[in-house]
């Protein structure tokens, strides 16, 4: 859905997990929702984060966005304003 906003042109889309990067530098790094919830080992979530570590600038960031459940947040949900 993200692709079809405006401007979405000026993003470089990568759709994959952070194992499978190409090579690149970057300057933030985010996870949404409850991604953190897919690993099923700490193995496959320390590699995921060392992964991201390696792509990002120095002084660059990762940023986990959460979600709040009880706020039932998809109730609310403008398809016009997202």
């Amino acid at each position: 859905m993200a692709k079809t906003k405006h401007s979405s042109d000026c993003v470089r889309w990568i759709h994959g997990d952070a194992l499978n990067l190409p090579p690149l530098k970057v300057d933030i790094v985010t996870m949404t929702a409850n991604v953190a919830q897919v690993f099923q080992i700490d193995e496959e979530w320390k590699e995921t984060l060392l992964a991201i570590r390696d792509v990002l600038r120095p002084c660059e960031r990762l940023v986990f966005e959460t979600r709040k459940p009880e706020s039932q947040a998809w109730l609310k949900w403008d398809k016009q304003n997202s």
